[in-house]
């Protein structure tokens, strides 16, 4: 099934709606499903008319995600992809050494002959931020119950910024750093202000507001060595004039990198980091124009579905991500060998999806096997772990298998939202064909009876918001806990009290509606099957269970967005965020315990729960049904 021909199908079905709606004979019920369907294959045609997707990786920091997208592309270094090469220094995304990178990067296609990078910085208030969490860690006492987490690779990019040699403890190099500050400033550190005066050395020595140097071009050199060079000196901190980056977006000449012809780009997102809220993975779920590969260990396939924020994203109630999602389970070594009653590679896959659907089910997670891939950017690279003893062809195979997948994935969607179409077009046509009759009416008279009564079983537990919100906080690392209180509870990527109250909206959501939402559905089946053999009837019920799936998904996300927004409307300003500053090293002890505690105090005294509630938003569900429904 082409693309096109989705296209053109979806325009005869809403050209024949705009029949429906244009005719002063139909009644208005007839015209409430057909406007349902319409909605549905409005939405449709919008996803179809994307010509080709952003591939994107998502998974957590250190997991491969680099590796793989290097190996699956061919952006490799061939010199080190034979006998006796280094493991490490194959893929040309990775830093030195494998260690984590800095920041998100996007690969683009473009005509331009050579190799460009390009930067988008970090703004300066978050980039003064990171450094001062950095020359906080340097000067924390090794028995400091509270420390600062700062990760080896802002380390190493901050300290080679900064000219510094080391970053090591402030007792173990006081000497060093004495030396740094006077050349930097120009004067003697004061002991009792040393923080202030190590925090104005480094900046001083970056001088970030002059590192403008945001497009780096290949200049004759070997193009992929280049690359490979390039991207190791800017996660390193060592090209000089080049801001700390918040992305990096690397831009390929469509002759000597071409991707395959789905794809418009590849996006390596930044590395999950624990069970927290991430506003810009879901916002890259959610773009029609992606296409999202979450990558999962081996041991613990289907975990980070079901087990992490991202759960929330594919409910069973949703009906379009499923077609944009795949779960790649990332293989190293022999593990899928090594599963436990495996007896083979391809063995240990279906055990390991099996496992998964256990999960996912148990979780409601709408995924299924379709949905699964396993994938080792090493196999067929015969190594000891560092060198490549052999390479056979079941390399090339391996990768030209996922790529072929992928593929296939999405022509399999144009498959499904065919058949989809289909069933449509023949509810519009009987809607379009056949008169409402009394005996119609009468089906819709028990539905509107059955939603009025499902009212009063809406159970909404609003302070769930302080129970989820304190079990976030007390097993947040202290450190990440600081950075997010310094950043008034929005440390982006990290952890954003604002996002966590969005996922708590969507569990308060499900669990007072879930029942509800398939009670009523299946009870709309049973109504209108009464009438098996009538096709108008089969139209009407088609009509209403779109409008209940269209009217519970967009409640559930108006409900999101009414968490977040009530909140940080009073709370994101306030002063809490200074006392709660003075808590650490305060010696006060259970750090996250007190924030939690002063942050629920200073949430119940603005009655935000109480302005949550008023919107009401599970039961603007269960009334604007009733109001479709009204005769």
């Amino acid at each position: 099934m082409q693309r096109n021909e989705i296209l053109r199908k979806c325009d005869e079905i809403l050209s024949v709606i705009n029949g429906i709606n244009t005719d002063t004979n139909k009644h208005l019920l007839v015209k409430k499903a057909a406007e349902a369907l319409m909605k549905r294959v409005e939405r449709i045609k919008e996803i179809c008319k994307v010509e080709k997707y952003n591939i994107c990786f998502i998974g957590k920091a250190g997991i491969g995600k680099s590796t793989a997208i290097s190996h699956l592309l061919g952006l490799v270094d061939e010199e080190e992809l034979k006998e006796q090469g280094e493991i490490d220094k194959i893929p040309l995304l990775k830093t030195a050494s494998g260690k984590t990178t800095l920041c998100a990067t996007e690969i683009r296609m473009f005509d331009r002959v050579g190799v460009e990078i390009e930067i988008k910085p970090l703004e300066e208030e978050e980039f003064n931020n990171i450094v001062e969490e950095f020359c906080r860690s340097i000067l924390q006492d090794s028995k400091t119950e509270e420390k600062i987490n700062c990760p080896s690779e802002v380390k190493r990019a901050i300290s080679n910024m900064a000219g510094l040699k080391c970053s090591k403890n402030w007792d173990e190099n006081k000497e060093e750093y004495e030396v740094y500050i006077k050349e930097a400033l120009g004067k003697e550190m004061n002991e009792e202000d040393k923080l202030q005066d190590l925090l104005e050395a480094v900046l001083k020595k970056i001088d970030y507001k002059n590192r403008k140097n945001i497009i780096l071009k290949s200049e004759g050199e070997t193009l992929k060595r280049w690359l490979k060079e390039t991207l190791v000196a800017i996660n390193d901190g060592k090209s000089s004039d080049v801001p700390y980056p918040d992305k990096i977006i690397i831009k390929l000449n469509r002759k000597e990198f071409g991707l395959p012809l789905y794809m418009n780009g590849i996006f390596d997102t930044r590395g999950l980091d624990g069970e927290v809220a991430r506003e810009d993975i879901s916002q890259i779920i959610d773009d029609i124009n992606n296409f999202c590969i979450i990558c999962d260990e081996i041991a613990t396939y289907g975990n980070r579905l079901a087990s992490s924020p991202l759960k929330e994203k594919y409910p069973i109630q949703e009906r379009d991500l499923k077609y944009r999602t795949i779960v790649m389970g990332l293989e190293r070594g022999y593990e899928l060998e090594a599963v436990n009653d495996a007896s083979g590679r391809e063995s240990g896959k279906d055990i390991k999806k099996d496992e998964a659907i256990d999960k996912w089910n148990s979780e409601k997670v709408g995924l299924d096997k379709i949905n699964m891939l396993f994938y080792n950017p090493l196999f067929g690279l015969k190594n000891d772990g560092k060198l490549v003893i052999e390479k056979n062809g079941d390399y090339e195979e391996e990768r030209e298998n996922i790529l072929n997948n992928l593929e296939n994935f999405i022509k399999n969607m144009y498959i499904a939202y065919n058949e989809e179409l289909q069933n449509i077009s023949a509810s519009i046509n009987s809607l379009k064909n056949n008169k409402l009759e009394e005996i119609h009416m009468q089906l819709f008279k028990e539905m509107i009876v059955e939603v009025d009564n499902r009212k009063a079983q809406v159970n909404s537990n609003y302070d769930l918001l302080f129970s989820e919100l304190r079990s976030k906080i007390v097993s947040i690392h202290p450190s990440t806990l600081n950075a997010s209180v310094r950043r008034r509870g929005s440390y982006d990527g990290s952890f954003n009290v604002y996002d966590e109250a969005g996922i708590i909206s969507i569990k308060e959501y499900d669990s007072a509606l879930d029942h509800i939402y398939y009670y009523i559905l299946e009870r709309s089946k049973s109504i209108f099957g009464k009438n098996a053999d009538d096709d108008l009837s089969k139209a009407l019920l088609e009509g209403i269970m779109q409008k209940i799936y269209e009217l519970y998904m967009y409640y559930r996300k108006q409900n999101e967005e009414v968490y977040k927004g009530i909140l940080q409307d009073n709370i994101k300003n306030d002063d809490i965020w200074e006392k709660l500053e003075g808590y650490w090293g305060s010696g006060r002890g259970n750090y996250r315990g007190s924030i939690a505690d002063s942050l629920e105090d200073r949430i119940r005294s603005k009655k935000v729960v109480e302005k949550i509630a008023s919107e009401e938003n599970t039961l603007k569900f269960i009334e604007k049904l009733g109001e479709f429904l009204e005769i």
